[in-house]
């Protein structure tokens, strides 16, 4: 449809049945009622408000983080132990 922006993020570490993308509106005009509203909501005046705490965004943010380098330890470990044991 025009004005709507459609893509793909890629494959994502130890992530790979998570399919994610990105969606831009570009003078698109949706229903408030059809926009996913459990962390942030847009007033009918344009205006943006975040409810709830920010720093749980951020929590959530630095877990994935966590996981990431955790996930990233392992594998590693991984290798390094077949290495040494097939050499």
């Amino acid at each position: 449809m025009p004005g709507i922006e459609l893509g793909d993020l890629g494959q994502k570490m130890g992530m790979t049945p998570k399919d994610n993308g990105y969606m831009i509106f570009n003078q698109v005009k949706i229903p408030r009622f059809n926009m996913f509203s459990r962390i942030c909501q847009v007033e009918k005046d344009g205006t943006f408000t975040m409810s709830g705490d920010p720093r749980l965004v951020y929590q959530v943010m630095l877990f994935v983080r966590q996981f990431i380098i955790h996930f990233a330890a392992h594998r590693l470990a991984e290798a390094l132990t077949f290495l040494f044991y097939n050499n």
